[in-house]
């Protein structure tokens, strides 16, 4: 960064000044107003693609909320992804978060002490609840459109205790 700032300046391709708005440092001159440490000074990065650095895979971060611990009996009552992506820096963050509300299947179990223990409200009037198959396309068409835009092959779950929450999927 601070090679690619003096070449500039040294260069005369850009009159260039460093100003600290807040905690984002901004880069002005002839190349446009660039937030620093959330986009790239250049057009190209020689950073790593996160299919580089994750062997072709797609990190994606699962969570699950259910009615119970048996995945025949139990509704799932929410799921949110949020898809992982890399920064210039390569550094990781967050690219997208899809979340839904889900109705829990007729004839469902649901615990008490599992809407206690989530916080949930099935009768919050916010609370907009899709059957099980619409949620998941919802949270798998973004993946698969972040697949193709990364080249990766196949998305990875991550998560706390992924095998429970795989288990109701």
């Amino acid at each position: 960064l601070a090679r690619t700032f003096h070449e500039a300046i040294d260069n005369n391709r850009a009159s260039a000044r460093l100003t600290n708005s807040g905690k984002r440092l901004f880069l002005h001159g002839n190349l446009k107003c660039i937030p620093l440490f959330s986009q790239a000074l250049l057009q190209e990065s020689n950073m790593p693609q996160i299919s580089d650095r994750f062997r072709g895979f797609l990190p994606v971060v699962v969570d699950v909320e259910t009615g119970g611990f048996n995945a025949k009996t139990d509704a799932i009552l929410e799921i949110a992804a949020c898809i992982l992506c890399m920064d210039d820096f390569g550094r990781i963050k967050i690219a997208e978060t899809i979340a839904a509300d889900i109705e829990p299947f007729q004839g469902s179990r649901i615990e008490p002490s599992s809407l206690e223990f989530t916080g949930i409200d099935l009768d919050d009037p916010a609370r907009k609840p899709v059957n099980e198959r619409t949620a998941v396309e919802k949270i798998f068409t973004p993946v698969r459109q972040e697949l193709r835009a990364t080249d990766c092959q196949r998305a990875i779950l991550v998560g706390h205790n992924p095998s429970f929450d795989l288990s109701f999927l």
